[in-house]
């Protein structure tokens, strides 16, 4: 406007000679720019021809975009890979994938876990607990928001495939959706069922994520730790319904000295665990009772403990295990916590994996002693109190009386202490 009004006072050939310069000038240089913008998304569209991948609102996936020269598709058939080995040794190499690697290798892998747990949950058929285990199971993959479920979605969103047999369910979760699951495990709806959802990050290296060197007492196969962790939350899937609650508090308060004491009594268990007579474990146990004993006088921790032991140990770590190894494989990976013990540094840590493992062995315990205990659990079960009543055992000892050095007193000082 501001041109208009200062060539106004110019005779008109001049005006129109003027505006025909400018304007033309203007037109080149709107062109130049267009040729610029079409350039620039022709070479985008190039690299990338359909948007995530999909190329309409039903989200039917193109076949024939291509896919980077570089990419092996080989190198991720995970069905030629497993065999039908349950227990080969797999170590997972996490790599970063794009939108097609992901949906190329995800399906396949996560129908290995898909058809595995399928299997275990189908041989236990609810006789653990009463009820199935049998969670829908959702893999997803934090870098291309894609995930692969083992039933459909609420809403059908999800494209139905056949990978080797089996249905999957493939579809994308919103980068919202993806925040909200968490970095590694956790449950929410899955079309009115608990959902168990698993990231892949976590299923590509578990050994790497803070506290596996603890919780899995040195099984290196990380196969086998992603399918105890699926059936542990299985486990917590139903405890809801089962028992009135999910989540266990940790036992705060006392220290070091707290450290000391879990620690001696998980000692006292495993010694009783793998004791060749029946008099070396009734001691073995009658210690571990009478150290659990004056720890809760001490520090009034024993409902928290009951609470941790039931909802972490007693009920998820144990079908983990059972349904996984024979007595004797448990009694091996049992015999190495000590030891496991001993690396840890803080209160929580030795809290959190007392309550784990304190759990399998107390129910291991009842077990033996033909006490039918699983079905009567409740959240503040006292799995301690049942064995000492199962076994008899009518006077617990104070510390001065146990000979502590057999569960490695000095060793676990020096170490708490440091």
């Amino acid at each position: 406007m501001r041109y208009f009004i200062e060539v106004i006072s110019i005779n008109y050939a001049e005006t129109l000679s003027l505006f025909r310069e400018k304007v033309m000038k203007k037109i080149i240089v709107l062109m130049l720019i267009i040729v610029f913008v079409v350039f620039s998304v022709a070479c985008e569209v190039a690299e990338e021809p359909t948007e995530d991948g999909y190329v309409n609102e039903e989200n039917d996936y193109e076949d024939e975009t291509e896919e980077p020269d570089d990419y092996e598709y080989e190198e991720y058939v995970y069905e030629d890979v497993y065999e039908d080995d349950p227990v080969i040794e797999i170590i997972h190499e996490p790599v970063i994938r794009d939108f097609y690697e992901t949906l190329e290798f995800l399906p396949g892998f996560a129908v290995y876990y898909f058809d595995r747990l399928q299997a275990i949950w189908d041989e236990d058929d609810g006789e653990m607990w009463g009820v199935p285990l049998h969670a829908p199971l959702i893999i997803f993959c934090r870098d291309t928001n894609i995930a692969v479920a083992s039933h459909p979605d609420e809403y059908g969103e999800f494209e139905e495939m056949y990978i080797d047999g089996t249905t999957v369910y493939v579809g994308e979760f919103s980068r919202t959706e993806i925040s909200n699951l968490g970095l590694f495990v956790s449950m929410r709806n899955w079309d009115g069922q608990t959902g168990i959802f698993m990231s892949l990050h976590f299923m590509e290296s578990p050994l790497t994520v803070a506290f596996q060197e603890f919780g899995y007492r040195g099984i290196q196969d990380s196969s086998i730790i992603n399918t105890m962790v699926i059936i542990h939350y299985s486990v917590h899937a139903i405890q809801l319904d089962l028992i009135g609650v999910v989540g266990a508090l940790t036992p705060t308060g006392g220290g070091r000295e707290i450290m000391v004491s879990y620690m001696l009594e998980i000692n006292a268990l495993v010694s009783a665990l793998v004791s060749e007579n029946d008099a070396d474990r009734l001691v073995a146990i009658r210690d571990a009772l009478s150290i659990r004993e004056a720890r809760r006088d001490e520090f009034r921790t024993g409902a928290n403990e009951n609470e941790l032991i039931v909802i972490e140990g007693a009920m998820p770590t144990y079908t983990e295990l059972h349904l996984m190894w024979d007595r004797d494989e448990i009694v091996e990976i049992l015999r190495q916590v000590p030891d496991m013990f001993l690396q840890m540094e803080t209160r929580l840590q030795v809290a959190i994996s007392y309550g784990y493992n304190a759990g399998v062995m107390y129910g291991m315990f009842l077990d033996d002693a033909g006490v039918d205990w699983r079905y009567g659990i409740r959240k503040n079960t006292d799995l301690g109190l049942l064995l000492k009543e199962a076994l008899g055992i009518t006077e617990l000892l104070p510390l001065d009386e146990i000979d502590l050095e057999r569960y490695r007193y000095s060793e676990i000082v020096a170490a708490v202490h440091g």
